[in-house]
């Protein structure tokens, strides 16, 4: 894909910010998802809208060919979007901010407006990442962003697995960014049989997205199942929670930020 074309692509949704609907507390499945495919790279729309803290949300999956490349450069300007990007499956070369590494499956990197990254699948096999591009309503603040550190790559060999009550947990980051005062990222790995927590709420809006295994979730109601790909949305103070169903342990994102 041409890099004016990428650009387009990423400014879709926020020029279209005054069209879209209000994201709906729920289940976004992997498997409703359709497939559309160019030259070597194939995305997936899982969703869009607007939720009560981001002005436009555009969430994708990409599966790129092996040794494609492909140019995520951010938008330059002043309603510039930050950008999330969570690596599904396959091995990744990632440069960010003028930093490389060859990443796989669970390492996240941010950009913040204006910086620039690069993808190429250096792998043999296809390798899929989620895409997150979004706006905050709060007006968007580049400087606290790069007082926090800046855009950051985390690759997940590297991230120490904690041992809890119900299983593991791997803190990705906290910290703020160009949208969000906090942003919070962390992995849970949860063992067959178990529940995360009660049932509970809290202001900050919130996405678990599964990695692998399956859960059922209470999201304001009983009897929400994920499985690997799934993405969950909970939005401010949706009472929820989340039970292994499967054989053996279940792992995922879980992230939010105000």
């Amino acid at each position: 894909m041409k890099r004016s074309s990428l650009y387009l692509a990423l400014l879709i949704p926020i020029l279209a910010a005054a069209q879209l609907a209000p994201i709906r507390s729920g289940v976004f499945r992997w498997r409703d998802t359709s497939a559309k495919q160019t030259d070597g790279r194939t995305e997936r729309a899982i969703l869009s809208g607007t939720t009560m803290d981001l002005a436009s949300l555009d969430i994708r999956a990409v599966t790129l060919a092996p040794k494609r490349a492909t140019d995520t450069a951010i938008v330059v300007g002043e309603n510039a979007s930050e950008v999330l990007l969570i690596v599904k499956d396959g091995q990744l070369g990632i440069t960010i901010d003028g930093k490389q590494k060859l990443v796989s499956s669970g390492s996240v990197a941010l950009a913040l407006p204006g910086d620039h990254i690069l993808v190429i699948n250096e792998g043999a096999k296809p390798a899929t990442y989620y895409l997150f591009t979004y706006v905050s309503k709060a007006p968007p603040d580049v400087a606290r962003g790069k007082i926090a550190g800046g855009s950051f790559l985390v690759d997940w060999s590297e991230v120490e697995a904690k041992k809890n009550a119900t299983g593991m947990r791997r803190d990705i980051f906290d910290r703020p960014t160009s949208m969000f005062r906090r942003f919070e990222m962390h992995v849970s790995t949860l063992n067959e049989g178990l529940t995360n927590h009660a049932v509970h709420t809290h202001r900050a809006e919130e996405f678990v997205l599964m990695r692998e295994g399956s859960i059922e979730m209470v999201i304001d109601t009983p009897g929400h199942p994920l499985t690997a790909g799934d993405i969950g949305f909970l939005a401010s103070n949706i009472p929820h929670s989340a039970r292994n169903t499967g054989a053996g342990p279940t792992e995922y994102f879980a992230f939010q930020g105000q």
